[in-house]
Order: structure tokens, then sequence, then C-alpha cells
């Protein structure tokens, strides 16, 4: 029940957030694309901070892992996000263009969000299947 009031909230804010930087934008003139920009970073913000909040308690309680290989995963995840944006600048660089590399990534980041999302439901009230 906490889920879904917490994801409840996140939508009805992330709307507000979403339509309040339309009105900005339309009065300022900005260009449309920065609108997608501020988005997308928004989302990825809060995606990122989400997932390193619970992911060292994931890592010892569901499992198992002791303390310290929980905190060695945890920055071993944490240097690793701040090393592929590198990758992603010379894919951008060298193959698709900034703008086809954002599209492209934002959709394959937005499954894997919707992935960890569908994980969180619970089931269905489906038998388990025992061989």
């Amino acid at each position: 029940m906490q889920l879904t009031f917490f994801s409840h909230l996140v939508f009805h804010i992330t709307i507000f957030i979403l339509l309040f930087l339309q009105l900005i934008f339309q009065k300022l003139k900005y260009p449309k694309s920065i609108f997608f920009i501020i988005s997308n970073e928004f989302c990825e913000r809060f995606s990122f901070y989400g997932m390193r909040t619970v992911l060292t308690l994931y890592l010892k309680n569901q499992l198992k892992y002791t303390d310290d290989t929980s905190t060695v995963i945890y920055h071993v995840f944490t240097m690793l996000l701040y090393f592929f944006p590198i990758f992603g600048a010379m894919l951008a660089d060298s193959l698709l263009g900034k703008f086809h590399t954002i599209f492209y990534l934002s959709i394959i980041y937005a499954a894997g969000q919707l992935l960890l999302s569908l994980s969180a439901v619970p089931p269905l009230g489906i038998p388990d299947r025992y061989d």
C-alpha cells in the first residue's frame, strides 16, 4: 500500500513539474528540446538516487551478502555509473549523433526502470510451480 501511494505521489509530482516547465518554456521561448532534456535529467536523477539508496540494503538483506561485500559492490556500482558516460560520449560522437544516442539510450533506460517497477508488483495469485 505504501509503494502504491508513493508511486502515485511521484507520478503527480512529475506531471506537475512537467506542466510547470512547459509553461515556463512557452513564456521564455526556449527551444523545445530543453523541455525534454530537463525532464530526462529529472527522471534520471530520481532513479539514480532511488537505486543507490536501496542497493546496499538489498544486497545485505535479500542476497545475504556480508557488510564488506555489499559495500564493495555498492562502490563499484557508483564508480561504473560515473565512468560509463565516457563510452556514451564516444558512441554519440562517432556513430549515432547526440540526439539519436539520447533517444535510444533513454528507451533502454525506461525499459530497465519498467522492469524494476514490475518486479516490485506483488504476485497475481498464480500458484508457485514446484518441480
